[in-house]
C-alpha cells in the first residue's frame, strides 16, 4: 500500500502540472477570444452604421432629394407615369462621376444644368412643359438630344489652358456616352483654378489681350471653393445657409466612399471571424485537455485517498490484533476463575428457582390486573384522539384566519401608496397655485395701471352723465305720472284675478267632493251615480214596504184580538201614506235611519274574503309539492350517504393497497440506490388513512437515523428519487420534468441515478435540466442556450441518430456512448441547460451526430 501511495502521488503531481499548463492556455485563449469578440462587435457596429447611411443616401437618390419640385415631378412621371417615364432617360447629375476634390467647382460650373432631364423622346418634351405649367408643378429643365452639339471636337480644344490653372473642368468629369456631348458642350471653356484671386487675375489678363481668345468663346473660371467668374465678367461667390452635402454629386461620392469602406470592413470581419473560429477551436481543445487532466487528477486523488485509508486501516488492524492477543490471555485466566464461581452460583440459582416459581404465580395475578388497566387506557386513548382532531380543526381555522389577515394587508399597502401619490399631487397643485398667485399679482399691477388711465376718462364721462341726469329728471316726472295710472290699472286687474281664482278654487273643491261621493257610492253600493236614473215609483214602493215591515213587527208584539183592526188601520194608513208620499215626497228621516240600521248590520257581519277558496286550493297544491320535494330530498340524502360510505370504503381499500405497493417499492428502490440500508413509509394516523400524514424514514448504510430531515442534501435527493420512482412503478406518468435533480449528487450517485432513468425511459418521457455531463450524455436530444454575440441568446439543439453502418443498438442509453465529448464541445459557448435569462425568441438550430 505504501508503494502504491508513492506512485499515485507522483502521477497526481504530473496531472496537476498538466492542469496548470492547460489553465494557462485556456486563460490566454479566452483573453484572445474576448479581444476578437470586442473587435468583431466594434467592426459590426461600424458596418451597420455605414450600411444605414448607405440605405439613407440611396433612398434620397431614389426620392430625387436635392432636385427642384418640377424636376422631381417629371422624374416621377407627372400625372401619367406609364406615358412619360419611357421617354425620360434621367437627370444629368445621375450620369456624372466626379472626384470628391472637384465636386464643388463642377457643381458651380453646371449650376441648375445638373437638374436637366435628359429626354429619349423629344416629342414628349412639349407635353411635359404644358403639364408642368397647367398643374403648377414647378419648373424643370429638359435636355433634347437633337439640340446638342454632337461634333467630335470641342471648342475648348482650340483654347490654350491658362498658366496657373488646375485644368479643364471637362477633364475632371466622367460621364456615360449618352450624355457626353451635352456635358462637353456645357463645360466648354470652363477652367478650374485654385482660388478667386487667380481667377480674377486670369480673367483680367484675358480681357487685356494677354490670352488668345476666340471671338465666340471665352473662359469661365471656377475655383475649388465654388466661386465663378463668368465670361461676361460677373463674379459669383459665397455660401447659402442650407447645409452642404445635399447635392446629388456629393451623395454619389459619399455612396462610393461608404461602399468602399463597407467592403473593407466586410473583408476585415471575414478575417477576424476566421481568427475567432481558430481561437475557439484552440480553446475547445485546451478545455478538453484541461478537463481530461482534471478528471485524471480527480481519479488519482480518490485513489490516493482510498490507498491512504487502506494503509491506516491495516495499521489499525495490526495494533488491534496485538491488543486482542494480550486481552485473550487475560480473558482466559478470568474465564477459569469465573468457571469456579459459576459452579457455586449454580447451586444458589437452583434454590432461587424454587422461590421464583412462587413469584410467577403472584405475577400472573398482577398481569390480569394490568390487562384490565390497559383496556381502560385504550378507552382514554380514543377520547384523546377525538380531542386531537378538534385541536387540528382549530389549528386549520387559525391558519385560515391568518391567511385572511394577510390578504387584508395587501389592500392597506395599496391604500398607503395611493395616499402617497395623492400627497405628491397636492404638493404639485400647491406649487401651481403659488405660480398662479404670482401671475395674478402681476395682473393686478397691470389692472392698477389701467385704473389710473380710466380715472382720467371717468372725469370726462361724469360731465356727460350730469347732462344726461338733467334730461332724466324731466323724463322721470312724465314716467311717474304714467306709473300712477298703471298702478291703478294693475290693482284692478289683480282684484279681478283674485276673484276669479277664488271661484276656480271653489269649483275645484265641489268637483273633488262630487268625485269623492261618486267613488264612495261606487265602492259601497257598486253603483255608478253618473249613470243612475231616478225611479220615483220604485223608491216610494221600497220605502212603503220597509215601513210596512216595521209596523208588522210592532203589531206582532200586541194582543191577538187587536190584530184584525190593526191590520185594517195599517192598510188604510198605508194607502193614505202612499198617496201622501207621492204627493209630499219621501220621509227622508225614515230613509236615513233605515240606511244607518242596514249599515250597522253590514259592519257587524265583517269583511267577506271572496278569494278564500282559491287561496286554499293554491296552498293545498303548494303543500303537496313541498311534501313531494321533501320526500325526494330525504331519499337522495340516504342514497348520497350510502354512496359516500361506499366511496370512503373503496378509497380506503385502494389507498391501503397502493400505499403498501409504494412502500414495498420504496424499500427496494432505496436499497438499490444506496447499496443497502433500510427505508419505510409510515402513516401518522392509521385510524384515518385518508386524512393522515406520511412520515418517511430512511436509514442509509452506516448511519443510525430515524427521520429524513437528518440526511445530507445528496441523501435527501436520492431518497426523493427512490420515492418518485417507487410511485412510477405503481402508475407511470406520460412524462416527467426533473429540474437539476442531480446537482447535489456525487459521481457514484450520478451513475445510480442514470441507471434508474434507463429503467423507466421505455415507460415515460423525461425532460431533464442538468449541468452534469454524465446525465447529458444519456439524452436523445440536447437543447442548450448559448451567447455567441454579447447580449444575444441563441438556442442550439443537437439530435443524436443511429450509425447506419454499425451493428450497435439504437438505444443511446447503452454503456458505450461517445456523447460526452460532443457535450463538452459546446463548452465554448456555454452550458447545455435551459438558461432563464435573455432567451426571447431564440434561433433554433438542429444538428445530427451519429451515435
Amino acid at each position: 500500500a505504501a508503494v502504491q501511495i508513492e506512485q499515485t502521488t507522483e502521477s497526481l503531481g504530473a496531472r496537476k502540472a498538466e492542469v496548470g499548463e492547460a489553465e494557462t492556455v485556456v486563460r490566454t485563449t479566452q483573453a484572445e477570444l474576448s479581444l476578437l469578440d470586442k473587435d468583431l462587435h466594434t467592426e459590426s457596429r461600424g458596418l451597420s452604421e455605414r450600411e444605414s447611411k448607405l440605405d439613407v443616401l440611396r433612398q434620397l437618390n431614389a426620392e430625387g432629394a436635392g432636385f427642384s419640385e418640377g424636376t422631381q415631378a417629371v422624374l416621377k412621371g407627372l400625372d401619367n407615369p406609364s406615358f412619360y417615364k419611357p421617354a425620360i432617360l434621367g437627370a444629368l447629375a445621375q450620369f456624372l462621376e466626379v472626384g470628391s476634390a472637384h465636386i464643388v467647382p463642377i457643381e458651380a460650373a453646371l449650376g441648375q444644368n445638373l437638374q436637366a432631364i435628359v429626354m429619349k423622346d423629344t416629342l414628349v418634351a412639349e407635353a411635359i412643359v404644358k403639364t408642368l405649367f397647367t398643374k403648377k408643378l414647378g419648373r424643370a429643365s429638359l435636355a433634347l438630344r437633337p439640340l446638342w452639339n454632337t461634333a467630335p471636337g470641342s471648342k475648348s480644344n482650340s483654347l490654350t489652358l491658362p498658366v496657373g490653372a488646375l485644368g479643364w473642368a471637362a477633364d475632371k468629369v466622367k460621364c456615360q456616352p449618352d450624355v457626353e456631348p451635352l456635358v462637353r458642350q456645357l463645360l466648354a471653356g470652363v477652367v478650374i483654378v485654385e482660388d478667386l484671386e487667380t481667377a480674377l487675375r486670369l480673367a483680367a489678363a484675358g480681357r487685356a489681350g494677354q490670352l488668345s481668345l476666340d471671338s465666340t468663346l471665352r473662359y469661365l473660371f471656377v475655383t475649388l471653393a465654388g466661386e465663378t467668374v463668368t465670361r461676361e465678367g460677373i463674379v459669383m461667390g459665397g455660401q447659402s445657409k442650407e447645409a452642404t452635402g445635399s447635392s446629388v454629386l456629393q451623395r454619389k461620392a459619399q455612396i462610393a466612399e461608404l461602399e468602399t469602406q463597407a467592403h473593407s470592413i466586410r473583408s476585415a470581419l471575414a478575417e477576424m471571424t476566421l481568427r475567432r473560429h481558430d481561437a475557439a477551436a484552440r480553446l475547445e481543445a485546451a478545455q478538453q485537455r484541461q478537463q481530461e487532466a482534471r478528471d485524471d487528477s480527480q481519479t488519482l486523488t480518490l485513489t490516493l485517498q482510498h490507498l491512504r485509508k487502506r494503509s491506516d486501516t491495516l495499521s489499525r488492524e495490526a495494533q488491534d490484533t496485538g491488543r486482542k492477543m494480550t486481552s485473550f490471555g487475560a480473558e482466559r485466566d478470568a474465564i477459569e476463575g469465573r468457571h469456579d464461581e459459576a459452579i457455586a452460583r449454580l447451586a444458589k440459582l437452583e434454590e432461587d428457582a424454587a422461590l421464583a416459581s412462587c413469584e410467577i404465580v403472584d405475577l400472573q395475578a398482577q398481569q390480569v390486573e394490568l390487562q384490565n388497566s390497559l383496556a381502560g387506557l385504550r378507552e382514554n386513548e380514543s377520547l384523546f384522539t377525538g380531542e386531537l382532531n378538534e385541536l387540528r380543526v382549530r389549528v386549520a381555522t387559525e391558519k385560515q384566519r391568518y391567511a385572511s389577515l394577510q390578504n387584508q394587508r395587501q389592500p392597506m399597502h395599496s391604500r398607503v401608496a395611493e395616499l402617497r401619490e395623492l400627497i405628491e399631487q397636492r404638493r404639485r397643485d400647491t406649487e401651481a397655485y403659488t405660480a398662479r398667485t404670482a401671475q395674478l399679482a402681476e395682473d393686478s399691477e397691470n389692472v392698477q395701471a389701467g385704473m389710473t388711465q380710466a380715472e382720467g376718462r371717468l372725469g370726462e364721462a361724469n360731465e356727460a352723465v350730469q347732462t344726461l341726469l338733467n334730461e332724466r329728471s324731466a323724463t322721470a316726472i312724465q314716467v311717474e305720472t304714467l306709473e300712477t295710472t298703471l298702478r291703478q290699472a294693475r290693482f284692478d286687474l289683480t282684484h279681478c284675478h283674485e276673484t276669479r281664482t277664488q271661484l276656480e278654487v271653489r269649483a275645484s273643491q265641489l268637483v273633488l267632493r262630487i268625485e269623492a261621493l261618486c267613488e264612495r257610492v261606487q265602492h259601497r253600493y257598486q253603483l255608478d251615480i253618473r249613470e243612475f236614473q231616478s225611479d220615483s215609483y220604485t223608491f216610494f214602493t221600497t220605502v212603503r214596504e220597509f215601513k210596512k215591515r216595521q209596523k208588522a213587527g210592532a203589531v206582532s208584539d200586541e194582543e191577538p184580538e187587536q190584530e184584525e183592526s190593526t191590520v185594517a188601520r195599517a192598510q188604510e194608513g198605508e194607502a193614505t201614506g202612499a198617496s201622501a208620499s207621492q204627493r209630499d215626497g219621501p220621509d227622508w228621516d225614515f230613509v236615513e235611519g233605515h240606511i244607518k240600521e242596514l249599515d250597522a248590520k253590514l259592519e257587524a257581519m265583517g269583511p267577506v274574503n271572496v278569494e278564500a277558496i282559491q287561496e286554499y286550493d293554491e296552498l293545498e297544491e303548494r303543500f303537496k309539492f313541498l311534501e313531494k320535494q321533501n320526500n325526494d330530498l330525504e331519499t337522495s340524502k340516504a342514497e348520497l350517504l350510502q354512496v359516500i360510505s361506499k366511496i370512503n370504503q373503496t378509497t380506503k381499500t385502494m389507498f391501503a393497497d397502493t400505499f403498501e405497493q409504494v412502500r414495498v417499492n420504496f424499500q427496494e428502490m432505496f436499497s438499490e440506490l444506496f447499496g443497502g440500508g433500510k427505508a419505510n413509509l409510515v402513516l401518522l394516523d392509521e385510524s384515518d388513512p385518508l386524512e393522515s400524514g406520511i412520515d418517511i424514514i430512511a436509514k442509509p448504510p452506516g448511519k443510525q437515523l430515524t427521520s429524513i430531515t437528518l440526511l445530507s442534501g445528496g441523501e435527501k435527493t436520492m431518497t426523493a428519487v427512490a420515492l418518485l420512482f417507487s410511485i412510477y412503478m405503481v402508475k407511470p406518468s406520460p412524462f416527467c420534468i426533473l429540474d437539476e435533480m442531480d446537482a447535489p449528487l456525487d459521481e457514484s450517485n450520478i451513475n445510480r441515478f442514470i441507471k434508474i432513468l434507463d429503467r423507466f425511459v421505455s415507460q415515460s418521457q423525461f425532460v431533464v435540466i442538468s449541468h452534469n455531463k454524465r446525465t447529458i450524455a444519456k439524452a436523445d436530444i440536447i437543447y442548450g442556450v448559448t451567447m455567441e454575440e454579447h447580449g444575444v441568446s441563441k438556442l442550439v439543439g443537437v439530435k443524436f441518430t443511429k450509425r447506419e453502418d454499425s451493428g450497435e443498438s439504437n438505444d443511446i442509453m447503452g454503456t458505450h456512448n461517445p456523447i460526452p465529448s460532443v457535450a463538452e464541445s459546446f463548452g465554448k459557448h456555454g452550458n447545455l441547460h435551459s438558461e432563464r435569462e435573455g432567451a426571447a425568441e431564440p434561433e433554433t438550430v438542429e444538428e445530427e451526430f451519429p451515435a
